[in-house]
C-alpha cells in the first residue's frame, strides 16, 4: 500500500503554514463546488483568497460538472474552469474535477431533460427497470454506448482541465432509490450467459424480490452487478491512460449497507486502479443530516468504518476522505462547527481526510459565512491531523456484530442494522465484523445471515447474544448450536432466572450449574424494579458466550453496566476500553498490530457536559499519554494512581455536550 506522508503536524494554529504542495500528495482536506461556480469567477475568487487567508482551510479543490455533455459542449466550460488555476497555484490549492453524473441520479423523464447533454443517447443507452420499462436519466452500466460516453467525456476533462485529481460521484450504483439492477435485453443476455441459464425478466425478477428470507440468485444478481459497475469505472481509467496517467482516480461510494450495487465497492476501486494497481481514492460518506438529527452521524460512521477497514486491506486505496454533505449549503441546517465535529467522529471511524462542500451559484450565503467555514477548519485541523495519523496504522477496536455466508442473499438488498447504533450511544466500543473485533455481538440482521456452517466459527470468539436472537438461532440451527454450546438448551431459562434477579449467572464448565452474582441494589430499589442480567456460558471450545437481554434502545445504567461485565467476562478482560459514564458517548479505541491501543477518541452525544470520565484502558500502546481537544493544546493526563500496569484508568476532563476529545498515547 502506498504510505502517505503527513507534513509536520501543527500542536498549534499559528503553526499552520501555506505551502504549494506537489501534485503527486494526497490532500488532507478538501473542498467540493457544485455546479456553475465557473459562471460566477468574482465570486470564485473571493472563495479562493478567503481559503489563501486561512492557511491549513483547504489543500484541494474540485470543480464539477452534472451533465451528459459531449466532448465539444464540455470545451467552453473547461475554458472558464482554467481560469482558476493560477490563483489556486498561488494558494497552494491541486484543481481536481468531479464528475456529478456518471449514471444519473434520477430516473424519469423529466429529469432526464433538464441534465444537459442526453439527446445524443438512444434509448438502448438508459437502463431497463424491473417491470421492463426504460428509465430515462439513468444509464445502463454495460451499454456500449454509455461506456464510450464516460470514456469521451472524461478523455475531454483529463486532456483539457489536467486537473490533479478526478472523482466520480456516487451515482455509479445500482439500487439505494434506483433499480436493483438493469434488466435490459444485453444485461439478462449476459446473465445467464454468465451462469449457464436461461432467465426471461420475469422469472429473473420474481425471484429476486420474493419474499424467501435467503436467495442464492440475489448474490449472484449481487455480483453481476459489481462487474457492471466496474466494467463502466474502467472506462476512466483507459482515458487516464491515453492522455493524463499522472492523474489520481477516485470514487464516492454509497453506505456498506447498501448490496445492490455490489458487496464492496473494491471491485469499482480496482478497476479505478488498473492493471498496474496505481493508488485510487475513495469518498465514504452518503445521505445528509442536520443538527435537527445530529446523532444520525454515528448511522453514517458505521458504514465509514467499513470502508476504511476494507479499503487498506485492499492496500492499493491510497486516500480515504470523507464526504461531510451540507448541501444545499444552508448554515440553518448544519453550521461549520457541526460540520467539523462530525469530521473527527469520521477520521477517529477510519478516514484520514476530509471532503467538504462549500460554495454553489443560487444558493448563496452571506461572505462572512464563507469566513467562518473557512476559519472553523483551519482550527480544528491540527486536532483531526493528530487523529488521521493514528488512524492511518490502526484499526477500530470494540465489538461487532457478526454476519454469515448468507449475508448477500438476504430478501431486502440491505444489511443496515440500527442496533449497531443503538449500542454505540451506550458508550460501548462498538467496531465492524472487517475489523477483527475483540468480541461478536449477535442481532437479527446477523441471525438472518447465518448458516448451518457459520455457527461453529462464529462461537470460535467471545460472543454475546440477545435473547430473542438466541431463540431464532435455538429454533432454526438447534443442532449446530447445541453441538458447540452444550448448555444452548437451559441458556433461556437461566437468563430469565437472571434477569428476575438482577443477576450474572455463569456456568463454569459445560453441564455445571450456573452460579448467580448479584448486583448490589441501591437504597429505594428492590430486585423487581432491577430486572437485568445476563448468562456467561461455556462453549464446547473453551471460549465464552454471553446471552443478554434484548438490546435497550435508551438503556438505565445498571442494563448499560450489565453489557460491560459480560462483554469483560466473555473477553477475560481483554475488551479494549471500558468507559463509565451516564451520558450517551461514541467511545473508539484504535488498535495498532500489536493489538495495543493507540489512541481513543470519544464523542459527547449528549446537550450537556459531562462530569469528570473514567475510562479504563487494556494494554495501552505506552502509559504516557495526552488529551486532545480542538481549538486548544494538548494537556499531558497520567493513569490514577495504582491502576495496573495492563490497564491503567485516566480521569478525562469535563467534555462539553456535542464535542469530541482524543486520548492518544505518545512516545
Amino acid at each position: 500500500m502506498r504510505v502517505l506522508s503527513l507534513l509536520a503536524i501543527p500542536l498549534c494554529l499559528s503553526a499552520i503554514v501555506s505551502a504549494v504542495r506537489p501534485a503527486n500528495t494526497w490532500p488532507f482536506i478538501i473542498v467540493r463546488h457544485a455546479d456553475r461556480i465557473q459562471e460566477a469567477p468574482e465570486t470564485m475568487k473571493r472563495i479562493l483568497q478567503i481559503c489563501k487567508d486561512n492557511p491549513g482551510s483547504v489543500d484541494e479543490i474540485w470543480l464539477a460538472d452534472s451533465s451528459y455533455r459531449t466532448p465539444e459542449a464540455l470545451k467552453p466550460i473547461l475554458d472558464k474552469m482554467n481560469v482558476f488555476r493560477e490563483q489556486c497555484d498561488d494558494a497552494g490549492i491541486q484543481l481536481s474535477f468531479q464528475q456529478g453524473i456518471t449514471l444519473g441520479h434520477n430516473g424519469n423523464p423529466a429529469y432526464a431533460k433538464k441534465v444537459p447533454g442526453t439527446t445524443h443517447f438512444s434509448e438502448k443507452a438508459w437502463r431497463v427497470n424491473e417491470h421492463g420499462h426504460i428509465v430515462h436519466g439513468l444509464l445502463c452500466p454495460r451499454s456500449p454506448e454509455s461506456r464510450q460516453h464516460l470514456y469521451l467525456y472524461a478523455k475531454t476533462i483529463l486532456e483539457g482541465l489536467k486537473p490533479n485529481s478526478y472523482w466520480l460521484d456516487d451515482d455509479l450504483r445500482i439500487g439505494l432509490s434506483k433499480p436493483c439492477g438493469c434488466f435490459c435485453d444485453l444485461c439478462l443476455s449476459e446473465f445467464n450467459a454468465k451462469h449457464g441459464s436461461s432467465y426471461t425478466r420475469e422469472q429473473l425478477v420474481s425471484i429476486l424480490f420474493s419474499s424467501k428470507p435467503v436467495e442464492p440468485l440475489r448474490e449472484q444478481w449481487i455480483i453481476f452487478n459489481e462487474e457492471s459497475l466496474a466494467g463502466f469505472a474502467m472506462q476512466l481509467r483507459r482515458a487516464a491512460e491515453e492522455v493524463h496517467p499522472e492523474c489520481r482516480l477516485a470514487y464516492q461510494s454509497i453506505m456498506s449497507s447498501a448490496l445492490g450495487s455490489g458487496r464492496t465497492f473494491l471491485p469499482i476501486l480496482e478497476a479505478l486502479s488498473g492493471p498496474s494497481g496505481k493508488p485510487v481514492g475513495i469518498r465514504p460518506g452518503a445521505l445528509f443530516y442536520d443538527e435537527s438529527v445530529p446523532r444520525d452521524m454515528t448511522r453514517k460512521s458505521f458504514s465509514v468504518a467499513r470502508e476504511a477497514e476494507r479499503c487498506r486491506k485492499a492496500g492499493y486505496v491510497a486516500q480515504i476522505a470523507y464526504e461531510n454533505e451540507t448541501y444545499p449549503r444552508h448554515i440553518l441546517q448544519k453550521s461549520p462547527e457541526a460540520i467539523m465535529i462530525e469530521c473527527s467522529l469520521m477520521v477517529a471511524s477510519g478516514c484520514d481526510s476530509i471532503s467538504l462542500y462549500w460554495y454553489v451559484v443560487g444558493e448563496h450565503e452571506p461572505i462572512e459565512y464563507y469566513e467562518n467555514f473557512a476559519r472553523t477548519t483551519a482550527q480544528y485541523r491540527p486536532y483531526l491531523e493528530r487523529i488521521a495519523a493514528s488512524t492511518r496504522k490502526t484499526r477500530l477496536g470494540g465489538m461487532a456484530r457478526a454476519l454469515g455466508s448468507n449475508r448477500y442473499q438476504v430478501e431486502d438488498f440491505s444489511l443496515f442494522d440500527p442496533n449497531e447504533s443503538l449500542l454505540a450511544h451506550a458508550g460501548l466500543a462498538v467496531t465492524v465484523e472487517e475489523a477483527d473485533p475483540q468480541a461478536w455481538i449477535l442481532t437479527m440482521v446477523s441471525a438472518r445471515s447465518i448458516a448451518i456452517q457459520d455457527i461453529e466459527p462464529i462461537l470460535d470468539r467471545p460472543t454475546i447474544i440477545p435473547e430473542d436472537v438466541f431463540g431464532f438461532l435455538l429454533k432454526n440451527h438447534k443442532e449446530a448450536l447445541v453441538k458447540c454450546l452444550p448448555d444452548a438448551e437451559q441458556a433461556l431459562p437461566t437468563l430469565a432466572k437472571a434477569v428476575a434477579m438482577g443477576a450474572i449467572a455463569t456456568v463454569a464448565k459445560p453441564g455445571d450449574e450456573p452460579k448467580f452474582a448479584t448486583y448490589p441494589i441501591q437504597d429505594g430499589m428492590t430486585p423487581d424494579n432491577f430486572k437485568c442480567g445476563a448468562v456467561v456460558l461455556p462453549t464446547a471450545k473453551g471460549r465464552k458466550v454471553a446471552l443478554v437481554q434484548s438490546i435497550a434502545a435508551f438503556p438505565l445504567a445498571n442494563r448499560r453496566r450489565a453489557y460491560l461485565d459480560v462483554i469483560d467476562l466473555v473477553t477475560d478482560g481483554a475488551f479494549p476500553v471500558r468507559l463509565e459514564t451516564c451520558h450517551a458517548i461514541r467511545v473508539l479505541p484504535r488498535i495498532d498490530a500489536d493489538g495495543k491501543v493507540d489512541s481513543v477518541t470519544l464523542l459527547n452525544h449528549s446537550i450537556g457536559e459531562t462530569p469528570n470520565l473514567k475510562l479504563t484502558v487494556r494494554n495501552p500502546r505506552t502509559r504516557n499519554a495526552q488529551w486532545l481537544r480542538p481549538r486548544m493544546a494538548p494537556v499531558p493526563i497520567s493513569a490514577d494512581a495504582g491502576s495496573p500496569t495492563n490497564a491503567p484508568v485516566f480521569t478525562l476532563p469535563v467534555l462539553p455536550g456535542w464535542q469530541p476529545g482524543t486520548l492518544l498515547f505518545v512516545d
